[in-house]
C-alpha cells in the first residue's frame, strides 16, 4: 500500500512539473513582434523617442505666452541701522523695524521673428513700519507693458524655429529605425537558435551513422573485406562525432540562453521554432527604394541638421563680432496710498526707455578667429555630408541588390539540400554493400550537412536583407506601407 502511495505521489510531482513548462511554437514574425514589443532594446528606444518628444512639447510651449505670479508674502526686518542725523551733524544708529509683502503677476512672448520679447505686468506693494513714527503704504502698478529687443544681434528663436522641428521629425525616424534594427536581431536570434537545433539533429544522426558504419566496418574486418586503415577511420568519425555533438549541445544552450533573453521569455518556457520557409519571389526597385530612403530615413535629417548648426554657429559668431545694441521700453502706471483702493485711484504715468550699446575696440582678432573657425567648420560638415550623401547612395544600391539576388541564392540552397541529401543515402547503401569506400561516405555525409546549415543561412540572410531594407526606407515592402503613417496614434501621442 504504501509502494502504491508513494508511486502515485511521485506521478503527480511528474504531472504538475510538466503541466508547469508551456510550450511556445512561434513563427519568425510572432518573434519580431515579441521584440519589438518587450525587449529592453524596444523599451529604451520607445522613451528615448518619448524624451525627444517631450522636448519638442517643451520648445512648443516656449512659443506661446508665459504667465508668472511671482510673490513675497512676507519680508520681516528688524534691526539698528546708520542713519544722519542732520540737527546734530552725526551718523547715529537707530531701531528700524518693518514688514514688507508684494506680489506681481507678469505675461510674456517671445518675438521668433526679431528675437526681442513683449511683456505686460501688475504689481501690488505693501509696506508697514514700526516704532514712534509708524505708518503703512501700499504701492500699484496696475498695468506695465514693455519691450526688450537686442538690436542687430543673433536671433536664437529664429534658429531654433528651422531646428526643433526637424530634431522631432529626426526622432520620429530614429525610433522606427531602431524598430527595424530589432527585427534585425530578432531574425539573427531566431535563425541562431534554428540553426543549434538543427546542428544538434544533425550530429545526433550523424553518431548514429557513424556507430552504424562503424560495427558494419567491424564485420567486414572480421572476413577480411576492409582493411584496419579503414576500420581505424571509422572509429575516429564515431568519436568525432561524439565530440560534434557535444560541441552542439553547447552551443545550443548559447543560443536558447540569449533568445530568450532577448525576448524576456521565462526559463521554464518550452520554445519550437517554424522555419520561414514560405518566402516571396518580389523584386525592389531601387530608385523607388531611394525615393523612401531619402524621404524618411533619419540620416538625412541628420545631415539637414549639421548644416543647418553649422551655418547657425557661423551667423552667431557673424552678428557678435558686430557692436551690441539693446533697447528696453516700457510703459505703465503707478501710485502709492496708505490704503489699497487708494493706491488704484488717478494712478500717475511711468515711463522707461533703456538704450544700452557695447562696441569691441581691441580683441586681438578673437572675434576675427571665431567666425573664421565657424565658417571653415561649416565647410567640413558640408565636405562630411556631400560624401556621406554619397556612401548613404551606394549602401542602398547594395541592400537592393543584396535583397533581390537572395531569393535565388536561397531556391539554389534548397535544390542543393535535397540533391546532397539523396546523394549521401545512396553513398551509404554503396558503402553497406561494399561498393563506396570510407571516404565516399565522409565526403556525401560532409556535402549533406554544410548544404542543410547553407540552407539555413540562406533563409536568414533573405529575411536579413529584408529588414535592412526596411531599415533604411522605413516602408514595409510587402504591404507598401509607409511605416511613418500612423506614427503617433500607434504610440498614443497627439
Amino acid at each position: 500500500m504504501k509502494k502504491l502511495l508513494l508511486y502515485i505521489f511521485v506521478l503527480l510531482i511528474a504531472a504538475s512539473k510538466l503541466s508547469a513548462q508551456k510550450t511556445s511554437n512561434l513563427s519568425l514574425q510572432e518573434v519580431i513582434k515579441m521584440a519589438t514589443d518587450s525587449s529592453l532594446a524596444a523599451f529604451k528606444a520607445k522613451n528615448l523617442y518619448l524624451a525627444s518628444y517631450w522636448e519638442y512639447r517643451t520648445y512648443v510651449s516656449q512659443k506661446r505666452p508665459q504667465i508668472n505670479l511671482n510673490t513675497v508674502p512676507m519680508d520681516y526686518n528688524r534691526a539698528l541701522i546708520k542713519r544722519y542725523n542732520s540737527e546734530l551733524n552725526i551718523d547715529e544708529y537707530r531701531e528700524q523695524q518693518n514688514i514688507y509683502s508684494a506680489a506681481n503677476i507678469s505675461i510674456s512672448q517671445n518675438l521668433p521673428f526679431s528675437g526681442g520679447s513683449l511683456y505686460l505686468n501688475s504689481n501690488l506693494g505693501y509696506l508697514q513700519n514700526f516704532g514712534k513714527d509708524g505708518y503703512q503704504q501700499f504701492s500699484t502698478i496696475p498695468i506695465n507693458v514693455g519691450f526688450s529687443q537686442r538690436l542687430f544681434g543673433f536671433n536664437n528663436f529664429k534658429w531654433q524655429k528651422k531646428i526643433e522641428p526637424l530634431k522631432y521629425e529626426k526622432s520620429k525616424r530614429e525610433y522606427l529605425r531602431s524598430v527595424e534594427i530589432i527585427s534585425e536581431q530578432a531574425v539573427d536570434y531566431f535563425f541562431s537558435l534554428i540553426i543549434a537545433k538543427m546542428r544538434i539533429e544533425m550530429t545526433r544522426l550523424n553518431k548514429v551513422n557513424a556507430d552504424t558504419l562503424y560495427r558494419i566496418g567491424l564485420k567486414r574486418f572480421e572476413i577480411a573485406s576492409f582493411s584496419q586503415a579503414d576500420v581505424l577511420t571509422l572509429r575516429v568519425d564515431v568519436l568525432n562525432a561524439e565530440n560534434s555533438l557535444a560541441d552542439a549541445e553547447k552551443q545550443l544552450k548559447k543560443a536558447q540562453f540569449e533568445f530568450m533573453s532577448y525576448l524576456r521569455i521565462p526559463e521554464s518556457e518550452t520554445i519550437d521554432l517554424q522555419i520561414p520557409d514560405k518566402i516571396s519571389d518580389f523584386q525592389v526597385n531601387f530608385d523607388k527604394t531611394q525615393q523612401f530612403a531619402y524621404e524618411n530615413n533619419p540620416e538625412l535629417l541628420n545631415y539637414q541638421q549639421l548644416l543647418l548648426e553649422a551655418k547657425k554657429n557661423v551667423e552667431q559668431t557673424r552678428r557678435d563680432n558686430m557692436f551690441n545694441a539693446t533697447l528696453n521700453a516700457s510703459y505703465g502706471f503707478n501710485q502709492q496710498n496708505t490704503n489699497v483702493a487708494g493706491a488704484y485711484k488717478n494712478p500717475l504715468d511711468q515711463q522707461n526707455v533703456l538704450f544700452s550699446l557695447s562696441i569691441p575696440l581691441v580683441d586681438w582678432g578673437q572675434n576675427k578667429g571665431r567666425y573664421n573657425m565657424a565658417r571653415k567648420n561649416m565647410e567640413a560638415v558640408n565636405a562630411t555630408v556631400e560624401q556621406a550623401l554619397v556612401d548613404f547612395k551606394q549602401s542602398i544600391f547594395m541592400a537592393v541588390t543584396d535583397f533581390n539576388m537572395q531569393y535565388r541564392i536561397v531556391i539554389t540552397a534548397l535544390e542543393t539540400r535535397d540533391v546532397a541529401k539523396q546523394a549521401y543515402e545512396t553513398t551509404k547503401q554503396r558503402f553497406i554493400i561494399g561498393k563506396a569506400d570510407v571516404n565516399s561516405i565522409n565526403l556525401a555525409l560532409k556535402r549533406q550537412d554544410e548544404a542543410n546549415l547553407d540552407y539555413l543561412n540562406s533563409l536568414r540572410y533573405y529575411w536579413k536583407y529584408y529588414y535592412i531594407l526596411r531599415r533604411f526606407t522605413l516602408y514595409d515592402f510587402e504591404r507598401n506601407v509607409n511605416l511613418l503613417d500612423g506614427f503617433d496614434q500607434e504610440l498614443g501621442l497627439r
